[in-house]
Formats: C-alpha cells, structure tokens, sequence
C-alpha cells in the first residue's frame, strides 16, 4: 500500500513541478512494484485520464484548446489505440507474454523519455524534421500515437506535443490545452477497454490517487522556487534509469 502511494505522490509532484508525469513516471514505478504489465497499462490510462481531467479546466476557461486539431488527432489515435490494445490482449495468450510484455514496456518508457530529453535541448521548431500539418498528417500522427498508447500507456502527451510543436502553428498554452484534451479523451477511451479486459485494479488506483493529490498540491508550490526544466531533466534521467534497471 505505501508503494503505490509513494508512486502516486513521485508521479503527481513531477506533474505539478513540470507538467511531466503520467506514464513514463508511473509506468516504471508500477512495474518495479511487481504489478503485471497488463494492468499497469490499465491503471496507467485511468489515472492518466483522472489528473488530466482535473488539469485541463484552467485551459478549458481560457478557450486554449484547439478543438479543430483534437478532433483530427482523435480520428486516427482512437483506431489506433482499439487496435494497440488488442495487440496487448494477443500478447497476454502467449508464453512467457509477462516478461516480454515488461522489457516491450521498459523499452518504450526508455524511447519517451530520450524523446523528451532531446525535445528540453534541441529546437525542433520550424526545423527540416517538421511533420506534415496536413489533416492525413494528423491523423496517421494519431494514429501511431494510439497504437503506442493502447499496447503501453505511454507516450500520448509527448508525441503529441512534439508534434504540434513541430508544426510552430500553436502558443505554448494552446498546445499544451489541445494536447491535454487529446490525451483526455484517448485515456478515457482506452482506460475503458482496459477496464473490461480486467486490466484495472481498483486498489492500486485509489492508492495512486490518493498520494498524487498531495505530490501535486506540493508540486505547484515548489514550481516558484525550482526550475521546471531541470527538474523535468531530473525526473526523465531517473525514468530512464528505471526502465533500464527493469531491463537488465
């Protein structure tokens, strides 16, 4: 029980210092606590759908969402993560699914987390890795990103971001606004499929919530006194040292 509360309040302070939380944070912690990969998918995507709900409502207030672009990126993400999560259901039949299951899990946290760590040092923006902004663009963006998201529930805010970020078309609170919403919806979605998988615990979940309420109250507080970016610099290296703790 203290575990998954300690879990929860690390991934809420991360959340409330930085905007940074969610699956690459928790997803590791989950796993080191020996919770099955199926299910840490599963109570990933609800408390991801849960904290983003709560966080979008400052976004919502100021019409800082694109809805335009979200309902695009839904198009493909939507599919996309259907088709992710019965990928994880396929895998789960077969043998020794556990452990590949956590190194696929591992791997992918290790991915983000490297994506995340270049997008703090490198300006991608306006760059010749920009990524087509044109509606199939978007969608397809979607839909990789489901896939990711269905089989791990990783990886929807910093695709996502890093996209719209690539495109220069939003302000920072409108992209992060619209990419909030996204990740809302696709959670929402998804954490109900897993749901009538059996891939929830209950518990597990209350545990979360109930320490990552006080980790991001702190969070918030402690953003006035500490850098964002050092500290989401700080947080992505320790994940990336997790995930490859779990690995090896």
């Amino acid at each position: 029980m203290v575990g998954f509360i300690l879990a929860g309040f690390i991934t809420g302070l991360s959340i409330g210092l930085t905007g940074v939380g969610g699956g690459s944070i928790l997803a590791p912690l989950l796993l080191l606590l020996g919770v099955a990969p199926g299910q840490v998918v599963g109570n990933d995507l609800v408390f991801a759908s849960i904290t983003k709900g709560m966080a979008l409502y400052p976004y919502k207030k100021e019409n800082k969402i694109n809805f335009s672009t979200a309902k695009k990126l839904l198009y493909g993400s939507i599919p996309g993560g259907i088709t992710g999560v019965l990928i994880l259901e396929h895998l789960k039949k077969t043998a020794g699914s556990s452990a590949l299951l956590t190194h696929v899990l591992a791997g992918f946290i290790i991915a983000v987390s490297i994506i995340s760590l270049l997008k703090e040092f490198l300006n991608f923006k306006g760059s010749l890795l920009s990524l087509p902004q044109e509606d199939l663009g978007i969608i397809l963006t979607g839909f990789v990103t489901g896939i990711i998201v269905g089989l791990t529930s990783i990886g929807a805010g910093i695709l996502v971001g890093l996209y719209l970020y690539m495109t220069g078309k939003f302000d920072s609170r409108e992209l992060v606004g619209t990419d909030i919403f996204h990740g809302l919806i696709l959670a929402l979605v998804l954490g109900f499929l897993h749901f009538k998988f059996g891939n929830l615990n209950p518990k597990i979940l209350i545990y979360l919530i109930l320490g990552s309420i006080p980790g991001a109250l702190l969070g918030g507080k402690l953003n006035f006194y500490l850098s964002p970016k050092v500290v989401r610099v700080i947080f992505l290296s320790l994940t990336t040292a997790l995930s490859l703790k779990i690995l090896i």
